[in-house]
């Protein structure tokens, strides 16, 4: 007795099993890929933020707004204010030769700085900051 088998008999579910794996295959990198593209939108947001604000810091030191010790707040987009502190500190300027640091000439300038450390700054800048004209 013979036994024939049927090639195309045997082969019918190959097809459709690929096919099945093509298409989780595919979904998979679909997901990975959509989930890179948030991730990457999320982030270009949040620097977008952080230079608008940065922008606003520099502005308020160069128009004289932080030349007088106190409070400041920044308005950052959806509604969300961020606190500062405005210093003036003294900072050490030295000026020397090239090669000649032992008659170097030292002044001391009183440098406006603002200074956040919140909730806020921590979400927005990682931590707290200290901006001040010399940055």
């Amino acid at each position: 007795m013979s036994w024939h088998f049927n090639k195309k008999l045997l082969q019918s579910g190959t097809t459709l099993v690929e096919a099945l794996v093509t298409m989780f295959l595919v979904a998979v990198i679909g997901l990975g890929a959509a989930r890179i593209l948030g991730n990457s939108a999320l982030a270009q947001r949040d620097m977008n933020v952080m230079g608008i604000t940065l922008g606003q810091m520099r502005a308020s030191i160069q128009t004289g707004a932080c030349n007088n010790n106190g409070n400041l707040n920044f308005q950052i987009g959806g509604g969300i204010n961020l606190p500062a502190n405005c210093s003036n500190g003294p900072t050490d300027i030295s000026v020397a030769p090239l090669g000649n640091q032992a008659n170097a000439i030292v002044t001391s300038v009183s440098v406006p700085a603002i200074t956040t450390a919140d909730k806020e700054s921590t979400a927005l800048f990682g931590g707290s900051m200290v901006l001040n004209s010399l940055n």
